[in-house]
């Protein structure tokens, strides 16, 4: 084994405990949506990880706090190990609610979508006092 077969081998067992982070900056803005999804396709791709129905998670947790909160929105994904989470901060301090729609209603099936595909998700206080809440779902990853 040469010195860069070793110089390579390093690399590689640094990347396998590499912490990934990216984060944006949204208005509350139907649009906002599909442009969180689309940068989280090509952050995946960048960072070589798939992760099974994370659109939907993005498309869905993103959309729910245009809805539901207003103001600017805070996106973040975060790679670590076998688990890509994602991140919504909005300004308003009203939870989410996981409820049932029924079969004619146009919405109320978000949390239910995130549900179906995070192992785990949540949500928690605000950073930095600033009011607000943020909403989080971890996925199950692998590279690719």
């Amino acid at each position: 084994m040469g010195r860069e077969d070793l110089a390579q081998d390093s690399d590689q067992a640094r990347q396998s405990f590499t912490l990934l982070n990216d984060q944006q900056v949204y208005p509350a803005r139907p649009e906002s949506a599909g442009q969180a999804r689309s940068h989280a396709d090509s952050v995946m791709k960048r960072w070589h990880v798939v992760a099974e129905g994370l659109g939907s998670v993005v498309t869905e947790l993103v959309s729910n706090a245009i809805r539901h909160a207003g103001g600017n929105l805070s996106f973040s994904l975060r790679y670590d190990d076998d688990t890509v989470t994602v991140e919504v901060a909005d300004p308003s301090p009203a939870l989410p609610a996981l409820r049932s729609a029924m079969p004619l209603d146009p919405t109320g099936r978000g949390l239910v979508i995130v549900e179906n595909f995070a192992h785990h998700w949540g949500v928690r206080a605000g950073r930095n006092g600033m009011g607000g809440k943020v909403v989080w779902a971890e996925l199950e990853a692998h590279r690719a």
